[in-house]
């Protein structure tokens, strides 16, 4: 099954968690239902450097080497979730329990000497929760994993549910429910799931209904526990640059004393027989209609999962495929459409959908096209070279998502639990090459019929009133293949990096701009320029490039940020030369096409309009405005409404030849491919690009003033507070202070996972959902900001208290016990981000873009290690001053107290 596409943001996370397992995000594949083994499973030799075994209590292990980073993944799976609920089915026990196991008190360890334990080593942790199972799962340096294995499996075997830590989690997850009421995909997929199964438990989201919930008990979640968690309905595995041997050993003996407990397995009916077409609506506070037209199919064990697999590749994956090409990129009647083919294991839930975003005015018509498409397609089949460009997709799928230690042992785990098949990937991408034209005609018509369709859509409501407005110790040496760097004549700068095991090459081409060169007359050129990119090049139209790149089964993007542009591909090694060439004339030379141009502008202004349909990005554009009142950070990257309506051609062509000339372009390519011939070639493709020795960029830019505290809120209807606390921070080339300030970052809320002095605070008192704290650096100055979601009547309340906490950094004396975990946690973070070729590739071609260097990464590394407790309170000192309080609540009165 192919999940709906990445654009939907939540919305794919939603349906992974709604679908538990059968929803593979890119960079996971589905497992294929199979009996479970009865005997141990024998260790494998499919794999170089794996042990698959089934311990004598019952428990499965997976253990995989993987070094082509310093890091490694370990995971434990449980069979619960929300379809394995029994008699709490709608309470969202499974969530429940995920949160109060995840890092809570065991036998051995409080929760304090848990958290202790995991910053020590700067391991990254967290939980999630689906139909199917509930997986606790960390990261951390390779060298590490022992002390992660014994630490989380800790939790995960003794976790003692303790009462408080029971009654503060109780209150954070109906915090988490009430919140997702407020997110129009969450709503969606809700709704769908309610539309799709009357009477059938997988109709109840995994997090329950609030009623239900609010109805359990401490003694409800420790029953359940002793029921669920137990080493015959899970699975551990683990990923990483170690040796496999040892790891095993290290959870056989962590986990082989875990006691084996019978229990009766959860048996899930049919799903109830639909004889009628079935909709369900619901009215919210958006700007675009959100819809999902789905089919019922088939379960995980039927043969015709592989043609409709097929089926939603061709009409929804890539640019060329039939409704993407059409009603997005030709007619423009839709923001973003996608298919998704989900044929879970374990029970009648298959579903084969179409998932589209439209303004209000288009909507219908986006809907009558896309019938139109399913009806045409179950009349006719598809072509050979679409079925051809499906199966070449499905390899390369295969070969980009598997990468990461976490994607992989998240195959593996998934796989084991849900199918019995640690495997399946490898063997699911060899079943589908099999698949004929006959058979995606044969289903196309079989399930695509207008009887059995059920349709979801939220659409914007009715407005009924007027609007408001001492360093660690070294990590494992990395085997890391060396980055070879090299200036043309023209200055265009190549970073290649031949890495022979890899059957992928990762291809970036970044430039110095984006929104930090922009004014409020060019807010959102970048953008718009970048965008077109793909759009038409002196030798390709946007439909070749698509095909083309579809046909490989390759990816193509452009974007841009707040400081650069680029341009991304990826492919198999064999095509790479044929990928840069569509990727070199589509960066050098487009030729933005009238038409193509209009059919952007409409996406980009539907994007624009579409930005404060959630809390969250209602919340950020005015935490923008407010904040950067000077500075182009004020405007999203996608920019103005103002200026993407009147932008012509002429500017975006004006736009690319300032910014794309040799002296501001940097090649990275790293992967599988011959380093003499790939730099000849890349060398002949981009050396005559003109340089423009004239070219400047922003350099020493005075940070934001604040003559006192200031405070801005702005009411809103959607129901959950959002708060802001900022102040004016750093470029990105202020070295001296940026890694000193992520420490501080760390102490206080934790490095990209919550943690720390905020968290401990507001979430241990049940004030917030979520709270986190981070910086923006950039060309120009950005912020140290923290951001908090709570109830209406509490923003205050919060607000005051991540002041106080700033307040408490800037006066705080900090030790070297603190500074350590943050340290390591920050440098695990890092890693993980350059663990996979694209990942690696990507931050080093910008990196020496932004002039930093490609091995800036190594040298962050260092920098963070050598952080000394004085530079925190320094830099605590100099920033942490005078605060930017803005917040985004439904209860403006309450709010206004914080003024005091």
């Amino acid at each position: 099954m192919r999940c709906a596409a990445a654009w939907f943001g939540v919305a794919a996370l939603v349906l992974s968690a709604l679908t538990g397992g059968g929803c593979w995000l890119a960079g996971e594949k589905r497992p294929e239902a199979a009996v479970a083994p009865a005997a141990p499973v024998e260790s494998e030799a499919r794999h170089e450097a794996e042990r698959i075994e089934r311990l004598p209590n019952g428990l499965e292990v997976i253990v995989r080497e993987r070094h082509l980073g310093g890091v490694a993944a370990f995971r434990v799976y449980v069979g619960a979730g929300s379809l394995n609920e029994g008699e709490y089915s709608g309470a969202g026990i499974s969530h429940l329990l995920e949160h109060v196991v995840s890092g809570g008190s065991t036998d051995e360890r409080t929760e304090a000497a848990t958290r202790e334990a995991l910053e020590a080593i700067g391991a990254q942790t967290n939980a999630h929760t689906s139909k199917q199972f509930v997986c606790y799962h960390g990261q951390a340096e390779a060298g590490r994993i022992g002390e992660l294995i014994d630490i989380i499996s800790d939790y995960v075997m003794n976790g003692r549910v303790d009462a408080n830590e029971f009654a503060r989690e109780f209150e954070v997850v109906q915090r988490e429910l009430e919140r997702a009421e407020a997110s129009p995909d969450r709503v969606l997929w809700r709704l769908a799931d309610e539309n799709f199964f009357l009477n059938h438990p997988a109709r109840h989201p995994v997090l329950g209904h609030l009623d239900e919930l609010r109805r359990l008990t401490r003694e409800d979640l420790a029953a359940f526990y002793g029921r669920v968690v137990r080493p015959d309905n899970a699975v551990a595995v683990a990923v990483g640059d170690f040796d496999a041997d040892q790891v095993f050993e290290a959870i056989r003996s962590a986990m082989g004393g875990w006691q084996r407990r019978t229990a009766a397995p959860v048996v899930l009916g049919p799903r109830e027989p639909q004889v009628a077409p079935r909709r369900a609506e619901q009215g919210m506070d958006v700007a675009s209609v959100r819809a999902i037209l789905e089919f019922p199919t088939v379960q995980l064990t039927h043969p015709d999962l592989y043609p409709l697999d097929i089926l939603a590749f061709v009409l929804g994956e890539g640019r060329a495929s039939r409704l993407v090409a059409d009603l997005r990129e030709r007619r423009g009647l839709v923001q973003e459409i996608a298919c998704f083919s989900y044929t879970p294991a374990g029970y009648d839930g298959g579903r084969f959908g179409v998932l589209w975003q439209a303004e209000p005015e288009k909507a219908e018509a986006a809907r009558t096209a896309a019938l139109e498409h399913l009806a045409r397609v179950a009349r006719e089949g598809i072509t050979a070279e679409e079925l051809a460009r499906a199966k070449r997709q499905k390899v390369s799928e295969h070969a980009f998502s598997l990468q990461a230690c976490e994607t992989i042992a998240a195959d593996l785990g998934t796989s084991a639990l849900l199918v019995g098949d640690p495997h399946f990937s490898d063997r699911y991408v060899r079943n589908i090459q099999r698949v004929t034209l006959e058979d995606v005609k044969r289903v196309a018509a079989k399930y695509l019929r207008p009887e059995v369709l059920c349709e979801t859509v939220v659409r914007p409501k009715e407005k009924t009133s007027a609007e408001g407005e001492k360093p660690a110790a070294p990590p494992v040496a990395s085997q890391r293949p060396e980055i070879i760097s090299r200036m043309l004549a023209n200055g265009v700068r190549l970073l290649l990096c031949p890495i022979p095991d890899s059957p992928t090459v990762s291809i970036q081409m970044c430039l110095r701009g984006g929104l930090s060169i922009e004014s409020e007359k060019t807010a959102g050129i970048s953008h718009f320029m970048s965008r077109m990119l793909l759009k038409g090049t002196s030798r390709h139209t946007a439909s070749e490039i698509a095909s083309a790149t579809d046909a490989m089964g390759a990816d193509l993007a452009a974007s841009s940020g707040r400081n650069t542009v680029y341009l991304s591909a990826r492919c198999l090694s064999e095509d790479f030369e044929k990928t840069f060439d569509l990727a070199s004339a589509s960066l050098l030379e487009p030729t933005f096409p009238p038409q193509e141009v209009e059919l952007v502008r409409g996406q980009l202004l539907a994007e624009l309009a579409q930005m404060e349909d959630t809390p969250h990005g209602e919340a950020a554009l005015f935490f923008r405005r407010c904040f950067f009142t000077n500075s182009p950070y004020r405007f999203p990257v996608q920019g103005s409404a103002e200026v993407v309506a009147a932008l012509g051609r002429e500017d975006l062509a004006g736009w690319h030849k300032r910014l794309v000339v040799g002296n501001n372009l940097v090649v990275a390519v790293f992967g599988g491919m011959d380093l003499v011939k790939a730099a000849h070639y890349v060398a002949r493709q981009v050396g005559s690009l003109p340089a423009n020795p004239n070219l400047k960029f922003p350099a020493d830019v005075a940070p934001r003033k604040t003559a006192g505290r200031e405070v801005y809120i702005k009411p809103s209807e959607k129901g959950a507070a959002i708060v802001y606390v900022a102040y004016p921070g750093m470029d990105i080339y202020n070295v001296r202070d940026r890694f000193p300030m992520d420490v501080l970052d760390t102490v206080v809320s934790g490095y990209r996972m919550p943690s720390g002095w905020l968290h401990e605070e507001l979430r241990g008192k049940g004030l917030v959902y979520e709270v986190h704290a981070y910086s923006v650096t950039g060309l120009l100055p950005g912020c140290f900001a923290a951001y908090a979601v709570c109830q209406p009547e509490k923003a205050a309340e919060v607000a005051r208290t991540i002041e106080s906490a700033m307040k408490r950094a800037a006066s705080h004396r900090f030790e070297e016990k603190e500074l350590a975990p943050a340290r390591a946690t920050i440098i695990t973070a890092k890693e993980l981000g350059r663990e996979t070729v694209d990942g690696w590739a990507f931050e080093a071609a910008i990196d020496e873009a932004l002039g930093l260097g490609a091995g800036f990464a190594r040298e962050e590394i260092e920098r963070v290690r050598a952080v000394t407790p004085e530079e925190v309170q320094r830099v605590a000192r100099e920033y942490l001053k005078t605060p930017v309080i803005v917040i985004v609540t439904s209860d403006a009165k309450a709010a206004e107290t914080i003024r005091k």
